[in-house]
């Protein structure tokens, strides 16, 4: 018996007694255990002797097995299963049309892309799509096109125009349209996006109204939270599918309660998961955030 090789064993921070968690990817178990079963983890070979029974559970859950070649197994069944998920999953093609953006979030990790606001041309878009139909046009699932940023929707005339030209380009060509944004003039869009079909819009709150603006405001520093409800609700009343991400650190981890009972009170969450769901992102600027 040995123990799996790609086990990711994390040690729960002020847990009391201690507490670790115990990972496998290959075989996609979770638990929680306690020092007493990390440190049977360390000797197999005694475990086996004296706790056959947390032996069994270790191989049933694919933190231990037998040899070797059962180990190897278990990595190539997985591997083969994720090739066929790959290999029949829908394609998501990003499509940026600028990288200019109207809110300064504290932890932006686009710090040093240059900020003028060019925008994508139709040349681009149109050599965009053609990219799209060489490429993927034998695919069992047609792509789905995600617009990107910076923030694709920021409402100016220029900036509108080139989105009303990608929408129209997606709906004469059956692409399904997703978009990250922001919100913050999402409303304005709502009734152009409604022309194409829209598999998903995604969201951003980080928290109640004083968190959520403390960290994602304008330049100005101008709040957005009330002005982003307004497109989550937007978006709900037109049937759009809506992905509420909050990007989650120290600084407000403890307030995501808050925004959960939010979203409980606001009725977002008695919608189907098809409708309405939720993702936690991660900070892409830790380092430079927690270093001083």
């Amino acid at each position: 018996m040995l123990l799996a090789q790609n086990n990711i064993i994390v040690p729960i921070n002020n847990s009391e007694p201690a507490l670790y968690a115990i990972m496998n990817p290959i075989s996609g178990s979770f638990d929680l255990m306690g020092n007493e079963e990390r440190q049977l983890l360390k000797n197999l070979k005694k475990t086996l002797l004296t706790r056959p029974q947390f032996a069994s559970y270790l191989l049933e859950r694919g933190y231990a097995y037998r040899d070797a070649a059962a180990e190897q197994r278990a990595i190539s069944q997985a591997y083969a299963a994720f090739k066929e998920e790959i290999k029949n999953s829908q394609v998501q093609l990003m499509l940026v049309p600028t990288y200019g953006c109207n809110l300064a979030c504290t932890y932006c990790f686009q710090h040093g892309v240059d900020d003028r606001p060019v925008l994508i041309t139709r040349e681009v878009v149109d050599a965009f799509f053609e990219y799209a139909k060489t490429n993927f046009s034998n695919r069992t699932q047609k792509p789905f096109i995600t617009l990107f940023g910076g923030e694709p929707l920021v409402n100016s005339p220029a900036q509108r125009a080139i989105i009303e030209y990608i929408v129209d380009r997606c709906a004469s060509e059956s692409y399904e349209l997703a978009a990250v944004t922001n919100g913050y003039d999402f409303v304005e869009y709502a009734d152009l996006l409604s022309k194409a079909s829209i598999k998903e819009i995604q969201f951003t709150l980080d928290g109640s109204r004083a968190t959520h603006d403390s960290r994602r405001a304008t330049a100005n520093r101008k709040g957005t939270f009330d002005r982003v409800v307004a497109g989550i609700d937007k978006a709900i009343s037109l049937g759009m599918p809506v992905n509420l991400r909050s990007v989650v650190d120290l600084e407000n981890i403890e307030d995501l309660v808050s925004l959960a009972t939010f979203a409980e009170n606001r009725g977002w969450l008695n919608l189907p998961p098809e409708r309405f769901k939720t993702q936690i992102g991660r900070n892409y600027e830790l380092f430079e955030c927690y270093a001083k």
